[in-house]
């Protein structure tokens, strides 16, 4: 197989599916500045006291790469989303085989909420096939998995900011159904312009300064465009004036401005000729 001349090798969306299955429990760690050493972020995690094993990887100078071996320290960490390791702050995001170095990931954790939803359908086989509309579940909080507080099921999903994610959803019985209202807790925004979390297209800087530019572009046409006449004297900005031809419609002509400076300097030069 050849691309544009070149080599190439193409893997099949099941295989990607299948290699990426391999790292499900790996997260990237951002730093806003350059990282601390292995050893310290390594030290930090060790006080924190994850239950199982964690591996860290060197990716560059701001992005490393963490693998829980356990499910309940990668959602730990996850959970909170940022940690302070020796004064900087490090942001952690899920791996995804669309990772890049210059974009946020959109794949983000949150808690949804059903009100009122059936004592029956908060059993955790039930309630994770209803969470499935919405994203993937992850976890129910602990109240839910009690049921000491019936009144709102919640569960922990991971869904991507990109989709567009239902306010409702209806559960049917047989024959007979009901509408869901679906609550969100937290959820960030995510720009679709700039990449980033927490920026919305309509508050995204990105679209602002182009907008700004446009703006000033707009500006410039409705106030027309101005024409230099030229002569001998000074080249001069002129608006347009319109005049009336006999046809009844209007047409542009300039004024050509001469610098009376420059008039009075040409006849002293030529009476210099004449003199000489």
């Amino acid at each position: 197989m050849r691309y544009k001349g070149l080599p190439a090798i193409n893997f099949p969306e099941e295989e990607i599916r299948t290699l990426a299955d391999h790292h499900k429990r790996v997260l990237v760690g951002y730093f806003y500045k350059s990282h601390p050493s292995l050893t310290v972020i390594r030290k930090s995690f060790e006080i924190i006291g994850f239950s199982g094993t964690f591996h860290l990887g060197l990716i560059d100078l701001k992005h490393i790469i963490i693998r829980f071996e356990s499910d309940d320290d990668f959602f730990r960490c996850w959970n909170k989303q940022s940690w302070s390791i020796r004064g900087s702050i490090m942001c952690v995001t899920k791996w995804t085989p669309e990772f890049r170095l210059n974009v946020e990931s959109p794949i983000v954790r949150v808690w949804i909420g059903f009100e009122g939803l059936p004592l029956h359908l908060q059993d955790k086989r039930a309630l994770f096939e209803i969470a499935g509309l919405i994203g993937k579940p992850l976890k129910m909080d602990a109240a839910t998995a009690r049921l000491s507080r019936p009144s709102v099921a919640r569960v922990c999903v991971e869904i991507d900011l990109t989709h567009e994610l239902p306010q409702k959803i209806w559960i049917q019985f047989g024959s007979t159904g009901f509408f869901k209202s679906v609550t969100y807790k937290d959820k960030p925004d995510y720009c679709n312009l700039c990449l980033h979390l927490g920026n919305s297209a309509a508050k995204c800087p990105k679209k602002n300064n182009n907008h700004a530019v446009m703006q000033s572009t707009d500006t410039t046409k409705a106030a027309g465009p101005l024409n230099l006449a030229t002569g001998k004297g000074k080249w001069v900005a002129k608006q347009p004036q319109q005049l009336q031809i006999t046809n009844g419609e209007t047409e542009n002509t300039f004024k050509k401005v001469t610098d009376p400076s420059s008039s009075k300097q040409r006849g002293l030069d030529a009476s210099s000729r004449i003199l000489s």
